[in-house]
């Protein structure tokens, strides 16, 4: 094996657990799983909040939902969202 494929090698060994881990912090695992094994329900907006990030100079903002199931109790949830800066009146 030469020396570029060793070292290309290492490095995707000692990247990928880091993929594993941006996929945990970003949620897009837990995004997955609820696709799969959640239900569709309405949910009203109670709050909206600053999360201070900014992607592509769209606000991430978190909102705070009252979450009213089909079946069920209502609960509270939070999740963080993505707002294109056009839509922000919208909201």
């Amino acid at each position: 094996m030469s020396q570029r494929a060793t070292i290309f090698t290492a490095l995707t060994l000692l990247l990928l657990p880091g993929c594993g881990t941006i996929d945990n912090l970003a949620g897009t695992s837990q995004t997955r799983e609820l696709q799969k094994t959640g239900l569709p329900a309405q949910a009203v907006i109670v709050r909206i909040s600053d999360s201070g990030m900014t992607v592509n100079d769209d606000p991430v903002a978190w909102l705070d939902l009252e979450v009213h199931p089909e079946t069920g109790p209502a609960f509270q949830a939070r999740t963080k969202c993505l707002i294109p800066r056009l839509d922000v009146p919208r909201f």
